[in-house]
């Protein structure tokens, strides 16, 4: 059925794309991006069928529909009333717009002016202002201002010094207003708040006149409301197109992406715009209201006197037969001689009687009619051929104006509306001359001519002045390319005015940038072809040079000779500026102007190459500031890009004129030096050199504004001289060296070494093994002896160990950094403490292991982690473990960030869920007073470096007596771990350490070997 339709119709184009023509208000480049996606929308929910959007401004949109170059219409109001006039549009739906997060069915006006415009405060001082719009019929910037005015005694444009049309878009008015230019602004609801969301307008420099608040529309509004733009569709149209569209437009909800990337909330069915035609009405705006007026040359103009001289004089003619004769026969006679001499006008002429009977219709007037003699003469000629006015609606007699002179004596003429025989009317120019005797009125003269192709004749000069009349600049020389007429555009983009172009040549804007030969090459093709198009380069007349597109059309005679030129050109300044900018945009950083990737892989490339064929070496620095997230987090992101752009501008300075500094993105960027020297020792030397230079430049203080910020940077680097060198191999390397020279203390240079691949492919591949053992399961958990002062087993201390399939058994000082630093942690970390709680479980089971307790390392990563609460309450429930035999233990690094943050958390675990908590590594770290009695620990672990000495250096003994001792003032327990020698033992117990752990006691080892019941010896 889809394919009858689209097959049985005549679209817009023959290739069978349906294109929806949409009123640009704002630019056409913002108004195609706002609705190209609903002719996608269409395309893919209607099928079988294509549309497009083509966006347009008012004058442009209205030529298109009327040469059929639109299916469907989205436009303003007025606009849609005079195109269903003209061209028999209809409404399909309303369109529902966007105010913020508010959806509004209505649009108003606003008036305003600028704030500091002290003479206007209310419409009244609108008298013998300058008032800017963009289009006379522009409902929502026109005609509703007009409307509210005449509402309050103003007429427009009357009683105001003077109204400029700018033309679209609309944010022309509000440029004009600002500037000074005008003194009032008309603009539709919604453009102010647009302007001052893309930050192009400051609410505060302009003042609303009149305002209104009307419930639910959040704008800002001086005028009453209208419904929203219609969509309506050409009657020509096939109606299961126009129902599938229709529908589909109502299916379109506001969170759909068609929806979002319009900022619309949707469709509703077609609005009622009967309260917006009673306003067009009422201003004389509504196409059944507009009145007609002929464009005749001077010719026809002097026809038209002679025919209405003829006219009187007959008319007196007739006055004087009547006084000559008293027999109506006699009088019908000599007007039926009378009107054979008007015969050769070309114009109907008939007579009437006191009662609007035909007494007599020359031929002319028959043919026109299509009637014969006998059934007009002796008729109603109201009746016969007058009877419906031109809309199809009744015509009583007595508004008909032959009838009106046979009452009242009085001449008439002008413009109605005749109807043939067959019943088809057309519009006719009349003249009604009175036959009165005796001070009576005993009948008329009509004369009446066609006018259907002056009136067409007239519509097409109207389109023509208005396409002439259009946003691009256009001219017309006679065959000598001597300027007859210019239209406001090109004033506009020249700067020269009418007066001032009429009479010169094209050559007036000649700019010296293009050679003779040129001009030769463009008149050329011009006789050959009758046009040329191209780019061009010419003058304004202030002796600015600047580019146009230029079409030159030649206009021929009958006799084919060339009688005039067209041309017309579009200033293509911004559109030059705007590829400008996007390619730099695609090959520079838009912070710092310095090249991006792309632009560096270009150049890098090049390098690569001619590094081996000159046998130059060459060399690659990725540089990255120290710390830079640590500027952006305390002093914004703002301040963050001033940096970075001191940054560029050093770099630049450090290097020399042939070598490329260019931004990656974030803060890293990234050195190509080219033609360094041939030896590796010298090149290395160079290397070294300008990256010192950069180094000391980056580290000077940065100022912004009365703060100072010291920044530093690391710096990796690879020479090359091989062409074989990839671009990804490169920067991988030199960022491998600059991760180096940060691990080795930052703000330095470090070479690449290709050791330092091995260890990133080692690393990668024992990230992907770690991910596969915790698929597959490979981890185990080892335990350690803890003991008291007797030996006797207080409990283990939980270790993980990886059952590598090819390896082997590895230790977890192997993988944990990696798990770290890859997130792995949290997993592994989960499995350890899951397992933990089963081992505890079992040991409850026994009355002689019932007593123990088990420790478990938890990562910094894994306890800040929001979830870490509720895995250990869900490992100890799923377990059934005793949460108090269970002894999280944490390390002193996690005391350096949030320590408030860390308290709470620990006191949760301690009190809700009851576990232990212990402090590993004590001493090694930033432990203080101030925070550690604090801290709801149960247990201080004194580390291995304390214990290892301490039977020889009295340091070590002294600490460990401080730790001893801090722990008994804070009821704390404390244990020793590392623990290897009967000499460490002794001096710990010495010192009043009860608790130990260490190879002295067992090392660690599988569950099913752990020493339960037996001493730790």
């Amino acid at each position: 059925m889809a394919t009858l339709w689209l097959s049985a119709s005549a679209y817009a184009h023959e290739n069978g794309v349906v294109r929806i023509g949409v009123l640009a208000f704002r630019d056409i480049q913002s108004t195609e991006q706002q609705w190209s996606a609903l002719a996608r929308y269409l395309s893919e929910e209607i099928g079988e069928q294509q549309f497009s959007v083509v966006p347009m401004y008012l004058d442009d949109l209205s030529q298109a529909v009327a040469d059929r170059d639109v299916d469907f219409v989205l436009t303003q109001p007025e606009h849609y009333v005079l195109l269903r006039a003209r061209h028999g549009l209809a409404a399909v739906s309303t369109l529902m717009s966007m105010a913020g997060d508010t959806p509004v069915t209505q649009f108003g006006g606003v008036i305003f002016t600028r704030a500091g415009q002290t003479d206007i405060n209310t419409l009244n001082d609108l008298r013998g202002k300058t008032v800017a719009s963009t289009h006379q019929h522009s409902f929502g910037s026109y005609r509703i201002q007009q409307w509210t005015l005449q509402n309050t005694g103003l007429q427009i444009p009357g009683d105001l010094k003077s109204v400029i049309f700018t033309g679209a878009p609309q944010d022309q008015v509000v440029e004009q207003v600002l500037n000074g230019q005008v003194d009032v602004g008309f603009i539709r609801s919604g453009l102010l708040e647009s302007m001052a969301r893309e930050r192009r307008l400051d609410l505060s420099a302009i003042k609303v006149l009149n305002q209104k608040s009307v419930n639910g529309f959040p704008l800002l509004l001086s005028t009453e409301l209208f419904p929203e733009w219609p969509f309506s569709a050409a009657h020509d149209l096939p109606e299961p197109l126009i129902k599938s569209v229709m529908l589909a437009l109502l299916k379109i909800t506001p969170d759909h992406p068609v929806a979002v990337n319009g900022k619309f909330y949707g469709f509703s069915p077609p609005a009622d715009y009967s309260r917006l035609e009673s306003v067009m009405l009422a201003l004389r705006a509504h196409p059944d209201r507009l009145e007609h007026f002929d464009t005749r040359d001077i010719a026809e103009k002097y026809s038209l006197q002679v025919a209405g001289g003829l006219s009187l004089l007959l008319g007196l003619t007739l006055f004087a037969l009547f006084k000559l004769a008293r027999s109506r026969r006699q009088i019908e006679i000599a007007l039926r001689e009378r009107a054979s001499l008007l015969d050769s006008l070309g114009e109907g002429v008939y007579g009437i009687d006191q009662a609007g009977r035909c007494t007599f219709i020359n031929p002319k007037g028959l043919e026109m009619l299509g009637w014969t003699s006998a059934e007009i003469i002796g008729f109603d000629q109201h009746l016969l051929f007058h009877h419906h006015k031109e809309d199809g609606s009744p015509y009583p007699h007595a508004d008909c104006p032959m009838h009106q002179t046979l009452h009242d004596g009085k001449r008439r003429q002008g413009e109605d509306w005749f109807i043939r025989k067959d019943g088809q009317g057309f519009p006719v120019q009349y003249s009604v001359t009175p036959i009165a005797e005796h001070g009576g009125h005993d009948g008329a003269v009509i004369t009446f001519r066609d006018i259907s192709e002056a009136r067409k004749a007239d519509e097409l000069m109207r389109i023509a002045a208005i396409a002439f009349e259009t946003q691009e600049a256009m001219l017309v020389t006679d065959a000598r390319s001597q300027i007859l007429r210019v239209n406001r555009a090109f004033s506009e983009v020249t700067g020269y005015s009418a007066t001032e172009a009429i009479g010169q040549t094209p050559s007036l804007l000649k700019s010296g940038y293009h050679e003779d030969s040129f001009y030769q090459e463009m008149w050329a093709t011009l006789k050959e072809q009758g046009f040329w198009r191209g780019e061009i380069w010419n003058r304004r007349k202030n002796g600015e040079i600047y580019p146009e597109w230029l079409t030159i059309s030649a206009v021929r005679d009958a006799q084919g000779a060339v009688s005039h030129y067209v041309s017309s050109f579009l200033d293509i300044t911004q559109r030059k500026e705007a590829e400008e900018q996007i390619q730099f945009l695609a090959l520079y950083d838009p912070l710092t102007h310095l090249p991006n990737r792309r632009l560096l892989s270009e150049r890098l490339a090049k390098a690569v190459a001619g590094s081996g064929r000159q046998r130059r070496h060459a060399a690659l620095l990725f540089i990255d500031l120290d710390n830079f997230k640590m500027i952006n987090d305390s002093m914004g992101h703002d301040v963050g890009d001033l940096l970075l752009r001191q940054v560029a501008l050093r770099l630049r300075d450090s290097v020399r004129s042939n070598d490329t500094v260019a931004r990656l993105g974030g803060d890293e960027f990234v050195i190509l030096l080219e033609e360094l020297s041939p030896k590796i020792n010298e090149a290395t030397a160079q290397i070294e050199h300008i990256a010192q230079k950069m180094l000391d430049s980056l580290g000077r203080p940065y100022k912004f504004g009365e703060f100072s910020h010291h920044c530093t940077a690391s710096i990796g680097a690879i020479p090359f001289m091989d062409a074989s060198e990839t671009i990804e191999g490169l920067l991988k390397s030199a960022d491998m060296a600059m991760y180096k020279a940060k691990a080795a203390g930052k703000n330095r240079l470090f070479f690449f070494d290709p050791a330092m691949q091995t260890e990133v492919e080692t690393r990668a591949a024992l990230e992907r093994d770690l991910r596969q053992a915790l698929l597959e399961q490979q981890f185990l958990l080892y335990l350690q002896p803890q003991v008291d002062q007797f030996a006797q087993i207080l409990g283990a201390e939980a270790l993980i160990r990886w059952q590598h399939p090819k390896r082997g058994l590895i230790g977890p000082a192997e993988f944990i950094q990696v798990a770290e630093e890859t997130g792995l942690i949290l997993p592994i970390g989960q499995w350890v403490l899951e397992e933990a709680c089963r081992q505890l479980a079992r040991w409850q089971a026994r009355p002689d292991t019932a007593s123990l307790t088990l420790a478990v390392n938890v990562s910094a990563l894994q306890f800040r982690n929001g979830d870490f609460l509720d895995d250990v309450a869900r490992a100890i429930g799923e377990a059934g473990a005793p949460a108090s035999q269970l002894k999280l233990e944490i390390t002193e690094s996690l005391l350096l960030e949030d320590i408030d943050g860390t308290i709470t958390r620990m006191q949760t675990l301690k009190s809700e869920l009851g576990v232990g908590l212990s402090l590993d590594d004590f001493g090694t770290g930033y432990s203080s007073l101030s925070y550690l009695k604090q801290l709801p620990l149960d247990q201080i672990k004194l580390d291995r470096s304390f214990v290892s000495d301490i039977d020889r250096n009295p340091n070590d003994a002294a600490i460990a007596e401080a730790v001893i001792a801090l722990g008994r003032s804070f009821a704390i327990s404390v244990i020793a771990e590392g623990v290897e020698t009967d000499e460490q033992r002794a001096a710990l117990l010495a010192r009043g350490c009860h608790a130990f752990q260490g190879f002295l006691f067992g090392r660690p080892g599988p569950i099913a070997e752990f020493p339960v019941g037996q001493s730790g010896r």
